[in-house]
């Protein structure tokens, strides 16, 4: 016999954080199909399950690795309900997974179902058991709605839309800390390990202490002359594939030259190397001492590439190098299959890609801008004034894609790019825009060099039926 009040832990450590189970009471867990509920529940609880029993009683065979307890048809609820007890006194503490109501709700009164759920309360209080029974959310309402009020908290499992991905998501109720009581958590299960979204990461781990992560900042800016940073584990599991991109490209960079890539992100970039190097995915290296000096302000080169058309322009800086759009497209095709072939369980493997690749043209943007601006002789540290961008963004999509555009001031910070001509869309039709070459490339130029946090994104395109590709531009 235990405590009423003694906290049952899962063995997970970010649920655990979140959650306030106690044993001797019941959680009710709501979901879409009386599917999810299953597979979360079997993910949860895989480490409690090495120390003590978990069963789920049910009238058919379900996915899990826990004991199944097949029920046979029932002649009245008070049989079923004395069948419930011999099952506690059997295998006397642990976890029981009620995984059955809605067949019962078919064909029986659910007043009486939910007397023996208030009875069964009595039952188990005090006693080394937690409680499980799944519902499917919004088909017997008035029960539902009912049973919550009998029960000590409530799990609802959903699916959330997130920066144009799909994941399964659940929000703990009453039985939680009051911080968290009905805040959405996303989460992914892969290979029977649920990981959960917490501090911009998919884990099973609580986070490094905040006081250690501030530690390896202040190191970090300290040390931003003689620094660079080098990968030396990532898992794929623990981190998103934008995260994956980035470490990609910061590895083996200095940290001088990371911030010059990221001037108006940097501190969030900081942030994410300082968790990497607690987490040990990355390491610091010391390098010589790099003699920072005065940033200088844009010179004569800048002021007449700024004045002098395209065609002129192009003498002065490097040669552009194009890429055939064949390339492209076999690109984009061979990473989708990498997607599909690799990172399985991303819910839209489709709107996965589109991400990365938008993000991967935005790391390109910023590099060829910096390259491009040292190449003329001028400090890539040095902010350009915003009323230059039309003329910045002209002379990117130019160099950078051979492409014509016309730039329109909306108002303030705020612009219109129009391309007549967009190959990245030729031959493509689409519900929605899918120029993320575009988008990309010019979020990344054109935050590199006016030192602000600028985004891209296009509003009309050719692949969904207009006439032209348009791209509304606005300083965040």
């Amino acid at each position: 016999m235990i405590k009423l009040l003694q906290k049952l832990k899962t063995g997970h450590e970010i649920f655990d954080l979140i959650s306030n189970f106690h044993y001797g009471s019941f959680i009710l867990i709501l979901d879409e199909g009386h599917f999810d509920s299953i597979l979360f529940l079997n993910a949860l609880l895989s480490k409690f399950a090495q120390e003590k029993p978990v069963s789920v009683i049910t009238f058919h065979d379900v996915l899990t690795d826990f004991n199944q307890i097949r029920l046979s048809p029932v002649k009245s609820l008070s049989d079923f309900s004395i069948f419930i007890s011999q099952i506690r006194e059997e295998i006397r503490e642990g976890i029981l997974i009620h995984h059955y109501l809605p067949h019962f709700l078919v064909q029986e009164d659910e007043g009486n179902i939910l007397k023996i759920v208030e009875h069964w309360n009595t039952q188990i209080r005090g006693k080394p058991f937690l409680e499980f029974l799944t519902l499917p959310r919004g088909t017997f309402v008035t029960f539902e709605k009912k049973l919550k009020s009998l029960v000590g908290g409530f799990i609802d499992i959903a699916v959330v839309k997130e920066k144009g991905r799909y994941y399964r998501s659940f929000s703990i109720y009453r039985a939680c800390k009051a911080e968290y009581h009905g805040v959405e958590f996303p989460y992914i299960i892969r290979d029977n390990k649920l990981l959960i979204k917490f501090k911009d990461e998919f884990t099973d781990k609580l986070p490094t202490s905040e006081e250690t992560v501030e530690k390896i900042k202040s190191y970090l800016l300290s040390h931003l002359n003689d620094t660079k940073i080098f990968v030396v584990r990532a898992d794929v599991g623990n981190i998103s594939p934008v995260d994956y991109l980035l470490l990609s490209q910061i590895h083996n960079m200095h940290m001088l030259d990371i911030k010059v890539l990221f001037p108006e992100r940097f501190n969030e970039i900081l942030e994410k190397i300082a968790r990497w190097v607690a987490k040990d995915v990355v390491e610091l290296r010391k390098t010589e001492k790099i003699e920072e000096k005065p940033i200088k302000n844009p010179g004569a080169n800048a002021k007449l590439i700024l004045i002098f058309p395209n065609w002129l322009s192009k003498k002065f800086v490097r040669a552009p190098r194009y890429v055939p759009l064949e390339t492209l497209l076999g690109l984009r095709k061979s990473i989708e299959v990498i997607l599909n072939t690799y990172m399985p369980n991303l819910r839209e493997p489709r709107e996965a890609f589109e991400s990365l690749e938008r993000t991967f043209h935005e790391m390109a943007g910023r590099i060829a801008a910096i390259e491009r601006i040292k190449s003329v002789g001028e400090d890539p540290r040095a902010k350009l004034d915003l009323k230059h961008l039309p003329r910045i963004v002209s002379l990117t999509l130019h160099l950078g894609f051979h492409l014509d555009s016309s730039t329109y001031i909306k108002g303030k910070d705020v612009w219109e790019i129009h391309i007549k001509d967009c190959f990245a869309c030729e031959g493509v039709k689409s519900d929605k825009p899918v120029c993320y070459m575009i988008s990309g490339t010019l979020t990344g130029a054109l935050s590199a060099t006016f030192k602000e946090r600028i985004e891209c994104e296009e509003i009309a395109c050719k692949a969904s039926g207009a006439d032209e590709c348009v791209f509304l531009v606005k300083k965040v």
